[in-house]
């Protein structure tokens, strides 16, 4: 069952796709409650029972029968609990590719109005994550820049694509700005490295030292076996959920984590080969763990944080900038057991230097 071909394209198997379909089915389970009553109610005038499932819906308590059998109705693929899809559990993870047609999406608006439009825009996420057109990039990385302006909680954000800043010089003006704090970044990922930088403050040796550290801490979770998570990107030591904690607390919300998707995805359409704008999105998820689990819960299922932990891991199956290139160049010389840069070779090479040296008079006498 798929999307729409002429609206949304083949989608099968695509994961914004299922994104959309999970923010679509929560919004019905949330939803359908209410819906069904309220149509029930029109026939009838009974307004208080509106009410009552109204609250009813909004303590989250179990589908009423009437709504489960709508439900089921409009999304035949459901399980017979409503708890998730009832494709054989044998089926390799991740097989179900399972979208409501558009002819379902229209029973489901009809029945459940607001629902069509949740399924465009999975509450903002698909506008972040899925764009194809570098400029929206480029505006959502001067919004961490300049600052995220935020307008209410998860429920109030707005459900179409965000305004866009006139794209005319738009990379120039944000080259600009990374040029304040470093030297001026030649490349599209150097671009979003200073940028992500300027946003944990000044920058000077200690920091650069931390910088290597961090992607030292990368490497090694990779190299344990440990995959990729938020603590493979410096847990509470990462510098941008240090930034929220004292002076960017603007990240910490919403629109903040959008933006960061929407760097990343930007990072993708270019090529950049940028650490750190996962490092941006790390350091966020870090910070604002309640802010992940607020969007989280308007998915059905994990659908959600597979999403973002997929976002997280890309660094781990791409390659990195020409800047984390030559730094893991310089760290794997520092670790081998044989390099002259090895700081314990390094130490016993002069140890043994000195020890060659000349003797004291006195050492001669004896």
């Amino acid at each position: 069952m798929l999307t729409d071909p002429a609206k949304y394209g083949d989608a099968r198997g695509a994961t914004p796709d299922r994104l959309r379909t999970a923010a679509w089915l929560q919004y019905l389970i949330d939803h359908l409650d209410t819906a069904v009553c309220a149509m029930a109610a029109t026939d009838v005038g009974d307004t208080p029972v509106v009410a009552s499932y109204a609250i009813r819906a909004g303590t989250g308590a179990h589908l009423s029968r009437e709504a489960t059998a709508v439900l089921h109705r409009l999304v035949p693929w459901i399980a017979t609990d409503g708890g998730g899809c009832a494709c054989d559990p044998a089926d390799p993870l991740g097989a179900c590719a399972h979208v409501p047609s558009a002819q379902q999406l229209a029973d489901a608006e009809r029945c459940c109005p607001g629902s069509l439009a949740v399924f465009d825009t999975a509450h903002g996420v698909i506008d972040a994550c899925a764009f194809d057109d570098p400029d929206v990039g480029w505006a959502a990385l001067e919004r961490i820049a300049d600052g995220v302006e935020c307008h209410g909680e998860v429920a109030n954000e707005p459900d179409g694509q965000r305004e866009t800043p006139p794209a005319k010089n738009l990379r120039d003006r944000l080259t600009a700005v990374a040029a304040m704090s470093t030297e001026t970044p030649v490349r599209p990922g150097a671009v979003i490295d200073a940028i992500v930088l300027r946003v944990c403050g000044p920058r000077d040796d200690a920091t650069r030292v931390d910088e290597m550290a961090a992607l030292a801490m990368f490497s090694a979770e990779l190299a344990a076996g440990n995959g990729v998570s938020v603590h493979a990107y410096g847990g509470r030591h990462n510098f941008v959920a240090q930034a929220i904690r004292t002076h960017r607390a603007d990240l910490a919300s919403m629109e903040g984590l959008l933006a960061a998707l929407a760097v990343c995805r930007l990072d993708r359409l270019i090529g950049a080969g940028s650490f750190w704008a996962h490092y941006l999105l790390a350091g966020i998820a870090i910070a604002a763990p309640d802010t992940v689990r607020a969007i989280g819960r308007r998915f059905h299922g994990d659908t959600w944080q597979t999403w973002l932990d997929h976002v997280l891991a890309w660094p781990a199956v791409s390659r990195f900038g020409a800047k984390e290139d030559v730094a893991f160049d310089r760290l794997r010389d520092a670790m081998s057991l044989t390099s002259r840069r090895n700081p314990i070779v390094r130490a016993k090479r002069m140890r043994g230097v000195s020890a060659a040296g000349p003797r004291s008079a006195n050492e001669k006498a004896r």
